[in-house]
């Protein structure tokens, strides 16, 4: 296990992000759709009024909060790498 202190624009940022595809009001699962390429993507989010999670193969609408907090971990991925 790591951590790594953000700043306050990463912040702001990563929360404008859930803020902008609702994650708050997302189904937990879109539909039973899997595939045999591609990957399953899991974003739990923990606020004080509750927890959600949210499970899309291949991304879906939280690619975008992923790909953003994938950035700010220092990890030298590929794209190839993710899927």
């Amino acid at each position: 296990n790591k951590s790594k202190d953000l700043t306050f624009e990463d912040w702001k940022n990563i929360e404008n992000k859930i803020n902008s595809i609702k994650f708050w009001s997302l189904p937990t699962v879109e539909k039973e759709l899997l595939g045999t390429d591609g990957s399953q993507w899991i974003l739990e989010g923990k606020a004080l009024n509750g927890y959600h999670v949210v499970d899309r193969w291949c991304g879906g609408k939280i690619s975008s909060v992923c790909r953003e907090l994938i950035k700010l971990t220092d990890l030298n991925l590929k794209e190839d790498d993710i899927y």
